[in-house]
């Protein structure tokens, strides 16, 4: 027992130190992957418009293209739980689509021609007549084949007759399929890249199913010089802007923070220094972010445009956490993690997220619309000064909001122990020159 309380004695907080930094970084990483490792497609807006006009005489009327729509949109494709993960929004007019599509309003589209039902019924006429024909052309070949043999051809000659047949049937068969009904997908560019292909791909397998060949087109679209550059255009973009803007802020805040004692006129000039601080780290953090997306990740962007938008983006989180650290350093450590931690909801699509991350991390995540602004500028042609940036700018204003109750909260006056300090300071250097 004695042992006992000598040992705890000589023990110190300060040696779990290490521990407190293991289970904050725990949750912090449990944090920022659970959404990306719980991912759910509900609600993904998709857009679809049928322009066919049907076909029939005054007693039988058919429209194909209004038997897809409620396919597609109606209980049939509706998932397990009963419910479908995608949001169909059916559209009368290719003019009002088309407006909604270059508002950034959905993920996608579908276009059913006008002559869509007219040629799925002249397909159908088609294979009928070619598997007529088809089966003309075997008995023929098989009476074909009959005589050969009789007269006493070779094998190698009966053999090139049937390939011959097989040949000429196969193209009859790509022919009617040519005449197949086309309907028209389009993907949008500008959302998140992975559902899009994700969605792109369900429907093209969906329509293949009911015999309908697909042609796609794009919106909102941009060359990036690499296959995966749109998977990759947010993670490479935010994760620095984030990350380096919170290690940067934090680095730069110990290194030029004051003593506990200072006065507010003191801690007023030191923070007019962190922003300033602030200002060029942030524009080495924005310039690394464009080197890693054109440089390692081999994608050619907007730079003149980008460059000023991550620039800004930074700056406004730096200037947020120097705000928070002014007020109490704890509070800006706390936001850093938090910032850090928030990170994922700008890698997956907001349709994707669990209910707590869409509903209580999305609305406020800087991340969220740093990756936004990013794309508005890349795909919709966007300026520096957008919808995004304007979000951003609140970091500040909530910055200077902490900065000035930090400084308000502080002493006018340097505190008594360092008055009487100095006093001491002084009379001791007066008593030696005299």
């Amino acid at each position: 027992m004695k042992q006992l309380k000598t040992l705890m004695g000589k023990f110190n907080v300060k040696w779990l130190a290490p521990l407190g930094m293991l289970c904050a970084f725990l949750a912090l990483w449990s944090f920022m992957f659970y959404p990306m490792l719980n991912a759910t497609p509900e609600h993904v807006p998709f857009a679809i418009v049928s322009l066919d006009e049907g076909a029939g005489n005054a007693d039988v009327e058919v429209n194909a293209g209004k038997q897809i729509v409620d396919r597609l949109t109606g209980s049939d494709a509706s998932g397990e739980d009963g419910e479908s993960p995608i949001d169909w929004t059916v559209f009368e007019t290719k003019a009002e689509l088309d407006k909604a599509l270059e508002g950034n309003d959905y993920y996608g589209a579908i276009v059913i021609p006008k002559d869509f039902t007219a040629k799925q019924l002249a397909a159908k006429q088609a294979e009928s007549r070619a598997a007529l024909q088809q089966a003309q052309a075997q008995q023929a070949l098989q009476q074909k084949l009959a005589q050969a043999k009789a007269q006493g051809m070779s094998d190698e000659q009966i053999t090139q007759m049937q390939q011959e047949a097989m040949a000429q049937a196969q193209q009859a068969q790509s022919g009617s399929s040519a005449d197949k009904p086309t309907v028209e997908l389009i993907t949008n560019s500008a959302k998140n890249a992975s559902v899009t292909q994700q969605l792109a791909s369900s429907m093209s397998a969906k329509l293949a199913e009911s015999g309908v060949k697909v042609e796609t087109s794009s919106v909102h679209d941009y060359d990036l010089g690499k296959s995966t550059g749109a998977s990759m255009l947010g993670q490479l973009s935010v994760a620095p802007i984030v990350a380096m803007s919170a290690s940067c802020t934090m680095i730069m805040f110990m290194m030029t923070r004051v003593g506990s004692g200072a006065s507010r006129r003191e801690r007023a000039h030191r923070l007019g220094i962190q922003i300033g601080y602030a200002a060029i780290l942030s524009l080495c953090v924005g310039g690394l972010a464009c080197f890693l997306m054109g440089v390692i990740g081999g994608m050619t962007l907007p730079w003149g445009t980008l460059l000023p938008f991550l620039w800004l983006c930074s700056f406004c989180i730096m200037c947020m956490l120097i705000g928070a650290m002014t007020l109490l350093f704890p509070l800006g450590t706390v936001a850093m993690f938090v910032l850090m931690g928030t990170m994922s909801v700008a890698y997956i699509a907001p349709e994707m997220m669990p209910a707590l991350w869409h509903d209580w991390v999305l609305p406020w995540s800087p991340a969220h619309f740093v990756v936004d602004g990013v794309r508005s500028i890349v795909f919709l042609g966007d300026g520096v000064l957008n919808a995004n940036s304007g979000a951003m700018m609140t970091c500040i204003l909530i910055g200077a909001v902490l900065a000035a109750v930090g400084l308000a909260l502080s002493s006018k006056e340097p505190v008594a122990d360092e008055l009487a300090a100095g006093t001491v300071g002084a009379t001791t250097a007066a008593t030696a020159v005299a």
